[in-house]
């Protein structure tokens, strides 16, 4: 809307996104201005809807995870826990957009039939017990190179059942609590396959600009050139924030929630 003194770009009127990270972590994102530095716009295909631009911090986590977090891998398999919400359809997207096939795991089964509609080769509900068998069936033996789990809590070793030779779990989220396995015994249990195991969190990156940025000139570009599709769950004016958070806290949300100033 308007440049500050010493601010060369980007010029008014062009489209941006802000995200969280990039001024600092801190809120007064729900608004219907925000003053921000000029290095944290980043600018914005006229094209591009603004709804699913909102969901390029998805994408950004999605290739980080993929490709800095798991660098060294490629995966012919990739395994993505909550693979109906926002960041499970980004890694969904960036993992098939890359070659590898995708096992979905959800909560239910309408998450299942959603992630099964957007891409996934097959989909699993986890909540009925481990999962580990039916991937190892789906992959004829040989398991999952790659395995992105928000969850954790009870049965977490239970991936080390389905790693792939030299693949990797990453953690990213405590959705389920702390997980109460003896992690180390479990990976002893696949020794035949070498597995790693990564604590991930996108904070790592709080002060690593170069990596974060590249992710997100990335996203951008994928977005601008029609080569994804972000999922919107819903849009929902500002007004309504207390009713976007309980979409989110009840889970019931598939893909982005967005709040419309």
């Amino acid at each position: 809307a308007a440049r500050g003194p010493g601010a060369e770009a980007p010029e008014p009127g062009r489209r941006v996104l802000v995200t969280g990270y990039d001024i600092g972590n801190r809120g007064g994102l729900y608004a219907d201005h925000a003053v921000v530095p000029a290095t944290a716009a980043w600018p914005l295909p006229d094209h591009v809807d603004p709804a699913a631009a909102v969901a390029l911090t998805n994408y950004q986590l999605a290739w980080i995870l993929m490709f800095h977090a798991a660098r060294g891998i490629e995966p012919r398999t990739v395994v993505v826990y909550g693979a109906a919400g926002g960041v499970g359809t980004a890694l969904t997207d960036v993992a098939r957009l890359h070659g590898a096939e995708v096992i979905a795991l959800a909560s239910t089964r309408e998450k299942c039939d959603f992630a099964l509609g957007r891409g996934a080769a097959q989909a699993f509900d986890y909540t009925g017990g481990p999962v580990s068998d039916r991937v190892n069936e789906a992959t004829g033996g040989r398991g999952a190179d790659l395995i992105f789990d928000n969850v954790a809590g009870e049965g977490f070793a239970d991936n080390l059942r389905m790693v792939a030779p030299l693949g990797m779990v990453v953690s990213y989220g405590l959705l389920g609590g702390m997980p109460d396995d003896d992690l180390f015994a479990a990976m002893r249990g696949n020794l035949d396959a070498s597995p790693a195991v990564r604590c991930f969190t996108m904070h790592t990156y709080d002060h690593m600009p170069g990596p974060r940025g590249e992710a997100m000139e990335r996203a951008i570009g994928l977005l601008a050139d029609g080569r994804i599709d972000p999922a919107i769950a819903a849009r929902l004016p500002l007004a309504e924030a207390a009713e976007a958070h309980r979409l989110i806290e009840s889970r019931e949300a598939m893909g982005k929630v967005v709040l419309t100033p």
